[in-house]
């Protein structure tokens, strides 16, 4: 927790990190959003974080999307 990207990770104020809770954002209009967000260049640091937690529970669609996203990075 000494450098400024760290600190604000733990503080849970950081610009570059993206945590989506699947669970309860499972739909593709989530992910739509967070295909947005891929396109933005990070704020602060060399790259962008993003945590997609409970995976699992996104429905097809919006599973397919993300897919997508990561075959075919911006």
């Amino acid at each position: 927790n000494r450098c400024q990207s760290c600190i604000e990770m733990t503080a849970g104020a950081a610009l570059d990190l993206i945590e989506i809770d699947a669970a309860s954002n499972r739909g593709i209009d989530e992910i739509r959003d967070l295909r947005e967000k891929v396109n933005l260049a990070p704020a602060l640091g060399p790259k962008k974080i993003y945590i997609i937690d409970e995976a699992h529970m996104l429905t097809e669609p919006a599973f397919n999307a993300l897919l997508k996203t990561l075959e075919e990075p911006p």
